[in-house]
């Protein structure tokens, strides 16, 4: 979608100022354990149920969002689109984790209720990420309004 996304943002460009794209990641792609394969496909290791992990797979998957991102921002220049991923941080009020059993939802939920920021704080992270970074942001990943 990304990739779709940037090539049409460039293509649509009718003002001066460049498109900008922001992504959502996390800082959990710091905690990946993924070990790209060295032969056959990243997917098909990924898509093994003998060895699903549900929040290894989100930080697996974080940390190749942002692989893809360094990757396609070396290909767009930014004068056209800007592509960056922001993180809001661990944010309630959000359906992360709607999929986790009862037991997971009911000792996750005060936790992340008590440690998390409110959704309009995380919300806030995104939007300065798309209208304050501007071309320094382009390729990199957002912490909480810095860039880093």
């Amino acid at each position: 979608m990304t990739l779709l996304l940037a090539s049409l943002m460039k293509e649509k460009k009718r003002q001066q100022q460049p498109s900008v794209l922001t992504v959502v990641g996390s800082d959990t792609m710091y905690f990946s354990k993924l070990r790209l394969p060295t032969t056959g496909s990243l997917f098909h290791l990924m898509d093994r149920p003998d060895t699903f992990d549900r929040f290894q797979q989100y930080m697996n998957t974080k940390l190749l969002l942002m692989m893809f991102v360094v990757e396609l921002a070396a290909r767009v220049n930014p004068a056209d689109v800007i592509i960056n991923v922001c993180n809001p941080g661990l944010t309630y009020g959000t359906n992360l984790g709607r999929e986790a059993n009862r037991v997971a939802r009911v000792i996750m939920r005060p936790v992340v209720r008590a440690l998390g920021r409110p959704l309009h704080v995380g919300a806030s992270v995104y939007v300065h990420a798309l209208v304050m970074e501007g071309i320094a942001s382009h390729g990199g990943h957002r912490k909480p309004w810095k860039v880093c």
